[in-house]
């Protein structure tokens, strides 16, 4: 008995030294801090559109039946991210009495003559042809996914892609097209995402191939009125950061191939660029 009252008692005073500490001393968690600073840079998109071969003096810009105007519209990637790139071509159209290549006239029963005066059939045509050293034409038939729309399905009808007077580059795809009296517009994707700098395995990764490589005058019986003033072919480029695109519904994203996209995908990713910019 006596030794289990010493055990109790043993006891009762530790309980009062931890007691004591408690009421005579604070308590606080050990703690330590740290900070980093993460120094993040800012991406962007940047592209330069040149025209390396095209002539500089004026006097060489004078384009004439059957001769051919260097012009050969590129784009650089010169941003930090990789991009599709895009180019927007207009080409003017006029009235013209059209001839076939081999320069017989297109109507020659329409051709009548009242009082010395020669009149013929017209029609509005583009006024120049485009052509390229590799050519569309010789691109394979694309293959048309299921369950698209009725205007993404007709980029897949050759005889749409195929348009007279113009002649693209294979590594360009056609993904649009517009009409007006005075001109047609076209807009077109490059096959795949231009790499910056710093991605690319070579410099020249950085640059597309040119859309086409030169300039020529549509085959038209010639009218002296119509060579007195300038026509312009407008060409501009576009981009947009080729990665981490979002989903917008009917972009299939996640099946999105930077190096071989769709022609489908990229006329979906344009429509988010002109929405987005309003261009």
């Amino acid at each position: 008995m006596m030794k289990h009252k010493k055990v109790i008692l043993g006891a009762v005073v530790l309980s009062a030294v931890l007691l004591t500490l408690m009421i005579g001393g604070t308590l606080a968690y050990f703690t330590v801090y740290d900070s980093v600073d993460n120094n993040l840079t800012i991406g962007n998109v940047n592209i330069v559109l040149t025209e390396p071969e095209f002539p500089e003096e004026p006097e060489s810009r004078i384009i004439v039946p059957f001769s051919t105007i260097p012009k050969d519209p590129q784009v650089t990637n010169v941003g930090k991210n990789n991009a599709f790139v895009f180019i927007r071509l207009t080409v003017p159209k006029g009235e013209i009495e059209p001839v076939n290549d081999d320069g017989s006239l297109k109507y020659p029963d329409s051709v009548t003559f009242t009082d010395g005066v020669r009149s013929s059939r017209t029609e509005i045509a583009e006024l120049f042809r485009l052509v390229s050293d590799a050519p569309v034409s010789g691109r394979a038939a694309l293959t048309e996914p299921a369950g698209i729309d009725a205007d993404t399905a007709q980029l897949y009808d050759s005889d749409w892609y195929l348009l007279p007077n113009i002649d693209y580059d294979k590594n360009w795809y056609l993904i649009d097209k517009t009409e007006s009296a005075s001109e047609n517009t076209y807009v077109f994707a490059y096959n795949k995402a231009l790499p910056s700098a710093s991605n690319a395995a070579s410099p020249t990764d950085t640059q597309s191939t040119p859309i086409f490589n030169g300039v020529k005058l549509a085959y038209f019986v010639e009218d002296e009125t119509m060579y007195q003033s300038p026509d312009t072919i407008s060409v501009n480029a576009y981009a947009i950061q080729s990665d981490d695109l979002l989903d917008s519904g009917d972009l299939v994203t996640a099946d999105l191939n930077q190096n071989a996209p769709e022609v489908w995908q990229l006329k979906r990713i344009f429509e988010y660029f002109s929405n987005q910019t309003g261009v």
